[in-house]
């Protein structure tokens, strides 16, 4: 049972940065200030002290949001297009 609620969780967190990386594109199109995003990525990053790229299985794993690498790529893919 441990191991298949493991794999449940692995598959829900992929689920899960999918619905948020959807939720900061929407973010980006309503405000249309992709600057402000990647600067409020970089400090919630610092304030919060985590790593803005985590190895890759522990993200497959445990990671319910992209990562802050990921997300300010976001930004400047949207900065880049507008």
């Amino acid at each position: 049972m441990t191991i298949a609620a493991f794999g449940f969780t692995a598959a829900s967190n992929v689920l899960s940065r999918a619905v948020e990386a959807r939720a900061d594109s929407f973010a980006l199109r309503i405000t249309g200030e992709p600057r402000a995003f990647i600067g409020f990525e970089r400090r919630i990053a610092l304030r919060n002290i985590s790593d803005p790229a985590p190895p890759g299985v522990w993200q497959i794993l445990f990671g319910t949001h992209p990562t802050t690498v990921q997300r300010i790529g976001i930004g400047k893919a949207y900065e880049e297009a507008h």
